[in-house]
């Protein structure tokens, strides 16, 4: 079993393919990334959602993950894809590893943050998916739980590295 991240309206862009071992790995890393450089709450917003993209709670070899399902605005793509590349940046230069029990194979979770930036330069607008947008400000959380021994926003259930 495995897991896929992709960009569902567009299939001519490669998938990011992995294992359930690596998925818990590039989650984790995009993870503390990505909190690392979160200071705005809506920043925080997508921190929670690739945290959430935790296996101990979703199952190994569930996740098909959709990059139009992130938490995007139309008004503030832009912003919000600078952000997402910086996170990945992040990610790429080991931001976190340290709090790590492990160490990761360098090369192949680069293969993969790499292969996640390819998919957010590319996104567009229209491909916001209609629950995210539909969604508007309601129901977002103004309030966000930290695991200070590994740098992440939480999600519902905890900490992915924690969980892992």
């Amino acid at each position: 079993m495995g897991n896929t991240f992709h960009y569902n309206a567009r299939p001519d862009l490669a998938d990011i393919d992995m294992s359930n071992g690596l998925t818990s790995v590039f989650v984790a890393v995009l993870s503390m990334a990505i909190s690392s450089v979160s200071t705005e709450n809506w920043q925080k917003r997508f921190a929670v959602c690739i945290a959430s993209l935790d296996q101990w709670v979703i199952g190994s070899g569930t996740i098909l993950f959709d990059i139009g399902s992130l938490p995007w605005s139309k008004q503030n793509l832009e912003e919000e894809r600078s952000f997402m590349l910086r996170a990945i940046d992040a990610a790429l230069d080991k931001t976190g590893w340290d709090r790590l029990s492990y160490k990761p194979r360098e090369e192949t979770v680069n293969e993969c943050l790499l292969q996640l930036k390819v998919l957010i330069t590319a996104f567009s607008a229209e491909h916001i998916a209609p629950s995210v947008s539909a969604m508007g400000t309601a129901g977002k959380p103004e309030h966000f739980d930290f695991c200070a021994r590994h740098g992440v926003f939480k999600h519902q259930y905890g900490c992915p590295v924690c969980n892992d």
